[in-house]
């Protein structure tokens, strides 16, 4: 049963599972990675039909032993949408199938297949930047976050790194086959007239192809960098000219920027415009620039505003660029000189500008959607990053020491940060409120918008002490917790033991904790919160399971703050805590509390109960029954009274969606870092089986974590 909480606590839980979620929202992406790396889509659309998770784990060569394993991967990418799971009936297995979204990044999908793009979007070089957004904030020169994770730019890397050209040209050339299907079917009213064109940055020609190929009447060009066109053969529809968009466009009648201009700073898109302009036609004969670019607000879609709001973000992160609203596109051209605009459709495509308000297909409808939310999930990782580089700069703090809502300049001057990062400020606080971490009190006529704190916000208040999770939420955007993710695909074809941890670190979570003290202690004050709010819980919710208990062992209790919590609110229980030397080493034995040094493995203290809080989803089924067979010779008898009382998530326990995402969520984390899992109801119940208890009862549930009692 979930329980009956005060509606003040009910929303701090339900906030606690946002923030969790927010936290290690990254592994969805990761997820997304992942299966493109094992080839699951291409493998069931290669199937003809839905497939079992045996069928799956068999075509796609992987150990038996990653068979449960990939369940659990399965379970995600249907939680995400890219897969679509039948329930299983009597006597059948459950199958997956192929969504809008999954079929987006099948390879033989040439016309619309993304999977270049998700691939090379995922790759760990431009996944390492984002985890450099707090440092970049705080520097006042030109460097760019990428600039700070590889020591060169991304347009250097381009023209050095084959490797990695070839990836960035492959998807672009996904992206404009696509485009090219929209401008086709949707907006070809934009070449009535058109004689010429030159497509600005156009990579390998496939846009400038397609438009050749639909309107032969038009002469197409394609100017980009010398590496970029070195081995495209010049004999087709398409001439290929070597050149910088900065120094010289040839001329034509009109010229065309696709997803250019948003690589750039406002400067230098002024720079790029003004080329585009000396090499147009006149207005009196029809000369123009067609861009084709995010629009930030053109759209009532949710999906597609998230769109905008991570394309802005992976910008920053990336190049020297930004998404932009109508507004600032005006105030470029102008700048530039040109006398009006228009946005000529505001439909979608890919992951740029999307609305509703263009008529579309039900099936192109259907596609632009997944499209948008393809993008999501794959960026999607850069919401986590955003939250970790609030928490870098100190902005919730900043907002509390205030005492109430502050301006992007109040915050900036408060941050002591520089003045050029004001603007790009604005840009995370624009995402941090998206995704609920900070509210925004709309600016009115003749005053400025302002940032307060969410009830979100609030629980990484270093100040806050009793609920602060700000220790938990860093430790893991740590990039020691983070680099394993990329990993899980090599993982899953391996049939050794060996962890997606450990392929990052070449060391064990454990050993790495024995061997560093600087994460031990990361580490150690993440527990040490997590046991703080969860005392408070268990005095205010569920104080009756230490009715009758007169002592307890605290198995893997860290620090104690959990012990302590329930001696202090319990001062009848005698409470030990049992963990290993070097977690303990350094707490003084001197308190109500007894510290006990030991390995769970071999022994326990005896005590009338035993309490094991999120220590089982670290370990296996084979682990966790050799730790709870120890527990069941420690406690008291069946007839004094005696239990293990565990403090696990239990998956299917709980009707909300966004605790049910947090289970997921921390399943596939476990999956990552350690040998555990998070469980459903049924597993935890073969475990106490196969351990030796008589019985067990959930005794309640508080958002995702469950109290269960099993008794000998």
């Amino acid at each position: 049963m979930e329980s009956n909480l005060s509606n003040e606590y009910s929303e701090l839980v339900q906030a606690q599972a946002e923030l969790w979620n927010l936290t290690i929202g990254f592994l969805k992406s990761m997820s997304l990675r992942c299966a493109l790396d094992l080839g699951i889509a291409d493998a069931i659309n290669n199937h003809g039909e839905p497939m079992t998770l045996g069928q799956l784990q068999s075509t796609l060569s992987l150990p038996a032993t990653k068979k449960p394993h990939l369940h659990r991967l399965l379970r995600m990418l249907t939680h995400v949408g890219f897969l679509l799971e039948q329930g299983a009936s009597v006597g059948t297995e459950a199958v997956y199938g192929l969504s809008t979204m999954s079929r987006l990044v099948l390879k033989n999908e040439g016309a619309f297949s993304m999977f270049s793009l998700v691939c090379w979007q995922l790759d760990f070089l431009m996944v390492k930047p984002s985890l450099h957004l707090g440092d970049w904030f705080k520097q006042d020169d030109q460097q760019k976050p990428f600039e700070m994770a590889h020591d060169t730019t991304f347009w250097e890397m381009m023209s050095k790194n084959p490797k990695f050209n070839k990836m960035f040209n492959d998807a672009m050339e996904g992206t404009n086959i696509i485009f090219t299907v929209a401008f086709v079917n949707h907006v070809s009213d934009v070449f009535k007239g058109v004689h010429s064109i030159v497509d600005v940055g156009g990579g390998t020609g496939l846009l400038a192809k397609g438009i050749a190929e639909n309107f032969p009447h038009i002469e197409c060009t394609v100017l980009d960098l010398p590496h970029v066109i070195r081995d495209i053969p010049n004999d087709g529809p398409v001439k290929f000219v070597s050149g910088d968009m900065f120094n010289y466009i040839p001329p034509a009648h009109v010229v065309v920027l696709k997803w250019i201009l948003h690589d750039w700073c406002d400067e230098d898109c002024i720079k790029i415009l003004r080329r585009c302009k000396e090499a147009i036609a006149s207005s009196d004969a029809g000369g123009k620039v067609i861009v084709i670019e995010n629009v930030i607000g053109s759209t009532s879609s949710k999906t597609c505003q998230e769109a905008h709001l991570l394309s802005d973000l992976l910008m920053l992160t990336i190049v020297n660029g930004a998404e932009r609203d109508e507004l600032q596109w005006k105030k470029l051209f102008t700048d530039a000189g040109f006398a009006s605009y228009q946005i000529t459709q505001k439909e979608q495509p890919v992951i740029k500008q999307a609305s509703m308000e263009s008529n579309l297909s039900n099936e192109y409808s259907e596609l632009v959607q997944a499209q948008a939310e393809l993008w999501n999930l794959t960026i999607g990782f850069l919401k986590s990053m955003s939250l970790r580089c609030a928490l870098d700069l100190g902005i919730a703090d900043a907002i509390n020491n205030h005492g109430q809502p502050m301006t992007l300049g109040q915050l900036q001057s408060t941050l002591s940060l520089p003045a050029t990062k004001k603007p790009h400020l604005h840009r995370l606080l624009r995402m941090l409120t998206h995704v609920g971490f900070l509210l925004e009190q709309g600016a009115s006529v003749g005053t400025e918008a302002v940032y307060g704190l969410s009830t979100m916000s609030r629980l990484v208040l270093k100040s806050e002490g009793a609920f602060s999770m700000f220790s938990l939420v860093c430790s893991h955007l740590d990039f020691i917790m983070v680099k394993p993710s990329l990993h899980l695909g090599d993982w899953f074809k391996q049939d050794d033991q060996q962890k997606p941890f450990e392929m990052a670190h070449n060391s064990s979570l454990w050993e790495m904790m024995s061997k560093n003290p600087k994460f031990n202690k990361m580490f150690n004050d993440a527990m040490e919160e997590t046991n703080i709010v969860f005392t408070i819980a268990f005095v205010n919710h569920v104080s009756d399971v230490f009715k009758g208990v007169h002592s307890i062992v605290d198995v893997g209790g860290g620090t104690g703050a959990l012990a302590k919590g329930i001696t202090e609110n319990f001062p009848h229980v005698e409470c030990t805590v049992l963990d290993l030397p070097h977690v303990i080493r350094d707490i003084p034995n001197d308190g109500p509390v007894k510290f006990v040094s030991g390995d769970m493995f071999n022994y326990i203290p005896p005590a009338h109960a035993v309490v094991l809080k999120w220590i089982l989803h670290d370990w296996c089924d084979e682990d966790c029954i050799k730790i709870l067979r120890r527990c069941k010779e420690a406690i008291a008898s069946s007839d004094a009274g005696g239990k293990v009382i565990v403090i696990e998530n239990v998956i299917g326990s709980t009707s909300s969606k966004t605790c049910q995402e947090a289970h997921l969520l921390s399943d596939l984390l476990m999956l990552t870092i350690l040998n555990g899992a998070e469980r459903d109801e049924l597993q935890w119940k073969k475990l106490f089986t196969d351990a030796g208890f008589a019985s067990y009862q959930i005794t309640c549930t508080i958002g995702f974590i469950s109290i269960i009692e099993i008794y000998p």
